[in-house]
């Protein structure tokens, strides 16, 4: 007789299981009513009007933009198969790190302003990751650097926040370093070459005229990719189409800038209502981020290298849905999943030819109620994404997090205005140092206070919006 052998599993173990599938089925339902009732109405409209535009202009070819672009790709294509449009649309592996590092020992001090730009977290390891630099590089630098008597950098306290005036200090010894300089070149010519056969693969450069499309905020990729074109003696004409724009290319060189949703003559309060950081995460990839480019000897092409891969890894990278194990990787699928279905369902009901300015005012009616008043479901939908603002994507940090009434205290108009003149006098010290580092800004102000379920809320939200409008006034007036 045959025995078999039955386990049997404790009641608790079972009601957790249980617990567990219970969650994931509401967490799973969450992310759809999100999808289909705020993020794909919206990515709809745009990717409609940019491709309405493309076709008006005569434009043949589209690059998407890693990674916000990958469910616009999508969408895109979804558009060009459905209405047989003659427009060639591909999804293009960059960032903002690949390819300013591939072209700043071209640069002259405008290398200094990318790598030395301001962001919610500033420290001596970040601002070296933006160049790419290792640990034996970085350790090399920071010797060089230190002087006797003064404040000795080094690795052990490489993750120190800066303040304004320490970041002050800091670049201006980087500047004069023979060690930070060459370390500089000595990446950056390696990354120009690997970067321009990708791109010279990938039909960039055959030009002349092609369509960038992107989230936006400054359009620097648009300007840097001109420049590694040109560096390989190619002129391209680019029409870059973005969600938004807060500021843009003076140069001509660098082509048209188009945007949708707002743009630098835009009225400041669309853009005191809207948030960035919030729009990345609705546009999340299954894919990290782009950190350069090698050459597969398996498939016998470029592919690009991912943060954290290193170019030993670049054998593994099979074609483009080889998705990489991170943790936002299965909400991203999951949104990207019912983003792509509601683009289906939505085509089968309208006209390619019927695109009018209706869509765009819907869509900032359903951003601005998502992104300044979120319910808690909502806010905790996406805020659970982990995120970085930083183009050396050197560190994550949930979008909304819970918080309480003592740490809303430094988002009031008067402790901010007070906060910026201490931060402007001198140095921080370290009991300062230590404050904001137990209290970083907020990615998203208005979701951590939905899942927080403070009272008073109206009060917060005044002075956020106050603050944020008084902000974005200041910097209009200066670049006016």
């Amino acid at each position: 007789m045959d025995l078999q052998l039955h386990t049997v599993m404790p009641a608790a173990a079972a009601a957790n299981i249980e617990n567990d599938s219970i969650t994931r089925i509401k967490q799973i339902e969450q992310i759809k009513q999100v999808a289909d009732g705020t993020i794909a109405p919206v990515l709809v409209s745009f990717v409609w009007w940019v491709l309405t535009r493309a076709e008006k202009s005569g434009q043949k070819k589209l690059y998407f933009l890693a990674r916000d672009g990958y469910i616009m790709y999508r969408i895109a294509e979804q558009f060009r198969e459905r209405f047989n449009l003659d427009i060639e649309c591909r999804y293009l592996c960059g960032s903002r790190l690949a390819w300013r590092t591939a072209v700043y020992y071209l640069l002259g001090g405008e290398k200094y302003e990318y790598i030395f730009a301001g962001g919610y977290t500033l420290t001596p390891r970040i601002i070296l990751k933006r160049i790419q630099a290792d640990e034996e590089q970085r350790r090399e630098i920071y010797a060089d650097i230190s002087e006797p008597g003064a404040y000795a950098y080094d690795l052990s306290n490489e993750n120190d926040i800066l303040s304004p005036a320490g970041m002050k200090i800091f670049s201006e010894k980087l500047k004069r370093s023979e060690a930070f300089n060459g370390c500089l070149n000595y990446i950056s010519q390696n990354q120009f070459g690997s970067a321009s056969a990708y791109l010279r693969q990938e039909g960039v450069f055959d030009g002349p005229d092609i369509g960038l499309v992107d989230s936006g905020w400054t359009g620097t990729v648009q300007r840097t990719l001109r420049q590694i074109a040109g560096y390989n003696g190619v002129k391209l004409d680019i029409t870059g189409y973005y969600f938004g724009l807060h500021a843009q290319s003076s140069d001509p060189r660098d082509g048209i800038y188009e945007s949708w949703y707002f743009s630098p003559k835009s009225p400041v309060g669309l853009m005191a209502n809207f948030n960035n950081n919030v729009f990345e995460c609705m546009c999340a990839s299954p894919f990290k981020m782009t950190a350069g480019y090698g050459y597969s000897e398996n498939l016998g092409i470029y592919v690009p290298v991912f943060s954290g891969d290193s170019n030993n890894n670049i054998d593994k990278f099979d074609n483009i849905e080889n998705i990489e194990n991170f943790e936002n990787t299965e909400k991203a699928k999951l949104f990207n999943a019912y983003i792509e279905r509601f683009a289906a369902d939505f085509l089968e009901n309208i006209n390619f030819g019927d695109y009018g300015n209706l869509y765009l005012e819907q869509s900032r009616n359903i951003l601005q109620r998502f992104m300044m008043n979120p319910t808690k479901e909502e806010a905790e939908t996406i805020g659970r994404f982990k995120f970085c603002d930083d183009a050396s994507d050197s560190y994550e940090n949930s979008l909304a997090r819970i918080i309480d009434k003592k740490y809303l205290k430094n988002y009031t108009v008067i402790k901010r205005f007070f906060g910026r003149i201490k931060k402007t006098k001198k140095n921080a010290s370290r009991k300062s140092k230590q404050r904001a580092a137990e209290n970083p800004d907020l990615f998203w102000f208005h979701g951590s206070l939905a899942i927080s379920e403070i009272a008073g809320q109206k009060w917060y939200r005044f002075n956020y919006k106050l603050w944020e409008t008084l902000r974005l006034l200041i910097k209009k007036y200066r670049t006016t």
